[in-house]
């Protein structure tokens, strides 16, 4: 694809590796030298609608992978996710939390309404709010839901299902069946299969399962990761519509999969399930228009394991989905908007370490670096690593030990990592009462995740959401609309009075006045509900 250049502004930072500064400055002189895309005065109505969302990906995530992106991998272009030249900085806060979940973030994308934590397309009082999916396939759009997560995760399902809790993945299935989405393509099938299904697949259902209602419904189906290659090879613009599920839970971080696909598992990218969406929709909705939502789901998901290079590879994954929807842009310039978001930011990160941390060779990270070249590993902390020590190694030390310097690829560890690996396996051990984290990660996952950091010299302030602002990229027709500071509640309604849409998504005012029930007022009450679902996991 023809890269899109901007001018950009230079980017001040303190923080530095040996040599970044220039290799930085180089990134943005290759990305200046000449405008690609302008900002219009005027607003122009979209045709073709993307809304990236990457979930648990703050400025840090994005700042971070860019900077790998240019110093370790010499890739020194900018990310195309920092080349849309329309920038906004949004508020996250959930209707009883300034600390949002993806589900009541992702309602307020999708609807505009605040909610509670854990809520699925609901406003507090459980009032069913119609979608901008929703209202778009009302005016004949074609939609699509792409994710790297599974298919019924809170991010997807926040546009297309409406449930009082996030956990009713059967029933979150069920309300897919009848959205009317026409493109599906994530993880997930053990809540679509049956229980007994001729495939063999593992099932979370006690029933015969919705595939056989969705074939009948019209739509092409692909399940598990052996129809990887067939979706991939298939010309699906002939299809009605389609539903692609091709992982039993989440499709395995990108960190992971060269591992799989020796085990002969072979799963599709997010640009690749990116690029059949885009043509599948273009070809149904060339004339109609389409809305398509991508999540780069599993961000959250290294975050939350405070594993770097897992965000990092991630986050360029969900760009080159980006790529995708920018090589379209240039053919559609005056009927596409581009918009890329995030529901909230995870892990606390920062770039730079904290006053009496010493790195593996015993010397102390007080100083204004990034050792970017040293966050490494083979695999990823929360699907594979941090398992090794409790359940395939039972508790070996030396094994587990070994695994960590070699397979995982720390190599030699210092007297200080020593420690800290050392502590970890004490706290899991079977006599300890205070062995469990949380969520499902271990002690020893935890350190593994502490060590890169100490080695990298960035950091991390906890293991859950945080509730800072989140920065908002767009591009393309009426992308000038959503410049500005706001709360992530006004995105939709800015689509919907964009769209010409704004009666069918339950509004009938102008968003350029928060002042309304339910939208982006900054007086909102936070807290009123008990916070027995304040943090839920991902």
């Amino acid at each position: 694809m023809k890269k899109l250049k901007v001018i950009v502004a230079s980017i001040l930072i303190s923080t530095s590796l040996v040599g970044f500064s220039s290799v930085q400055a180089e990134a943005e002189k290759n990305n200046s030298t000449e405008m690609k895309i302008a900002v219009k005065n005027e607003i122009t109505k979209p045709k073709y609608v993307f809304l990236f969302i990457g979930d648990g990906m703050g400025m840090p995530q994005r700042s971070l992978t860019e900077y790998y992106k240019n110093a370790v991998i010499g890739d020194k272009n900018i990310l195309s996710m920092h080349t849309l030249p329309v920038a906004a900085d949004i508020s996250t806060h959930s209707s009883n939390t300034l600390i949002t979940d993806s589900g009541a973030a992702a309602t307020s994308l999708s609807s505009g309404y605040k909610t509670y934590n854990g809520a699925i397309g609901m406003e507090d009082d459980k009032t069913i709010k119609p979608t901008i999916i929703e209202a778009l396939e009302k005016e004949g759009f074609q939609t699509g839901l792409i994710t790297s997560t599974r298919m019924t995760h809170a991010t997807p399902a926040s546009f297309a299902s409406h449930e009082d809790s996030r956990s009713k993945a059967n029933e979150i299935a069920k309300d897919y069946f009848e959205s009317g989405v026409d493109f599906f393509a994530g993880g997930g099938y053990r809540h679509f299969v049956g229980k007994e299904n001729d495939m063999g697949l593992k099932s979370k259902r006690e029933d015969s399962g919705l595939i056989e209602s969705f074939q009948d419904k019209g739509y092409t189906v692909f399940l598990s990761e052996k129809d990887t290659n067939k979706f991939l090879s298939k010309d699906i613009t002939k299809d009605e519509k389609v539903l692609g599920l091709f992982s039993y839970s989440h499709i395995p971080y990108v960190i992971d999969r060269d591992e799989k696909a020796k085990e002969g598992k072979e799963y599709p990218s997010l640009d690749q399930m990116t690029g059949k969406g885009i043509e599948f929709l273009y070809n149904k909705g060339k004339d109609s228009g389409f809305f398509l939502m991508v999540e780069g789901g599993r961000i959250d998901h290294a975050a939350h394991a405070n594993d770097a290079l897992g965000v990092i590879e991630e986050t360029l994954e969900l760009d080159k989905a980006i790529d995708e929807a920018l090589a379209f842009y240039e053919k559609h310039p005056n009927e596409t908007l581009i918009l890329v978001t995030a529901d909230h930011e995870t892990g606390g990160l920062t770039l730079g370490g904290r006053l009496g941390d010493y790195d593996n060779e015993g010397k102390t990270t007080q100083e204004y670096k990034l050792h970017l070249d040293k966050l490494v590993g083979n695999h990823s902390i929360e699907d594979v690593a941090q398992t090794k020590f409790a359940e395939e190694f039972n508790k070996d030390r030396e094994a587990f030990l070994n695994y960590i310097s070699n397979d995982f690829g720390l190599g030699e560890l210092s007297e200080k990592e020593l420690e800290i690996l050392n502590k970890a396996m004490d706290d899991e051990s079977d006599d300890n009462p205070n062995n469990d984290v949380g969520y499902y990660y271990t002690k020893t996952g935890l350190a593994i995740g502490e060590i890169v950091a100490l080695r990298g010299n960035i950091g991390w302030t906890t293991e859950i959401h945080t509730g800072v602002r989140i920065p908002l990229s767009a591009v393309g027709a009426g992308a000038q609309y959503f410049n500005g500071y706001y709360d992530n509640a006004q995105v939709p309604i800015k689509l919907a009075n964009l769209l010409g849409v704004k009666d069918k998504l339950a509004y009938t005012h102008d968003d350029s006045n928060d002042e309304y029930e339910g939208g982006a007022n900054h007086s909102h009450e936070y807290h009123k509900h008990t916070d027995e679902n304040e943090f839920r996991t991902e």
